[in-house]
């Protein structure tokens, strides 16, 4: 049976609802948190990677202190019923197991700034463990970034880890799926973007929009608000 690990992805401490998109409500509405610790309890897995050391709260790192908010509150998802779908089945989980099993698996990254970085440690960490599949967990609005910089990852150093993603039940405050835009390359034959200059792609024209500096990109965005459609 190949080995598992979780990325519970890091979210910035000031993060505007940061304990509704971290731990939501455990019993109806699973945060970051809970729906990571119970995907790393349905596949038995021997990595818990916790991210990041992007911010910093009470002279913790943003992992540390994720990790030390939830080791405080597992009376809350305890007992934790973990349903296995397939065989009509699930698990139940005190306190003092999940507690147990956190501190055994559980990896503190304290060093990584973003989420590229993150996930290069995790995917680092989990070829160091001789780990095969890796499930990312995050936000609903931004699982797909998640998935998108692993396999960006993947394709250059050509590992052996199988990525997987898995949204949360919470979103970022004010956000929704629906407001996240992906831009891909043409691929379609009939797609006359096909004709176009690879650098006028709308991918490649939003990836240089943002490396303009921020007041520059909203003068432009101002600008171009003006003469779009509403």
């Amino acid at each position: 049976m190949a080995k598992v690990g979780v990325l519970i992805h890091g979210r910035h401490l000031e993060a505007k609802g940061w304990e509704h998109i971290v731990w939501g409500d455990p019993r109806v509405l699973r945060g970051q948190v809970p729906k990571g610790i119970a995907q790393a309890l349905l596949h038995s897995a021997e990595l818990i990677y916790w991210g990041t050391g992007a911010s910093k709260k009470d002279g913790k790192r943003e992992s540390q202190y994720t990790f030390d908010y939830t080791m405080g509150r597992l009376g809350e998802l305890a007992p934790m019923h973990v349903s296995d779908r397939v065989h009509s089945s699930y698990t139940t989980y005190s306190r003092a197991e999940l507690a147990a099993y956190l501190h055994e698996v559980s990896y503190i990254d304290t060093v990584t700034q973003n989420t590229t970085e993150e996930i290069k440690g995790a995917l680092s960490e989990c070829e160091r463990r001789g780990i095969q599949k890796l499930y990312l967990v995050s936000s609903p609005s931004h699982i797909a970034r998640c998935l998108q910089e692993a396999l960006k990852i993947l394709s250059v150093r050509r590992g052996q880890v199988l990525v997987y993603a898995t949204a949360s039940d919470t979103c970022f405050v004010d956000s929704t799926p629906g407001d996240v835009t992906i831009l891909e390359p043409p691929h379609r034959g009939d797609d006359p973007m096909i004709k176009v200059e690879p650098q006028f792609f709308p991918s490649n024209i939003a990836k240089r929009f943002f490396k303009l500096p921020f007041d520059q990109r909203v003068e432009l965005m101002t600008e171009l608000d003006g003469r779009l459609p509403t």
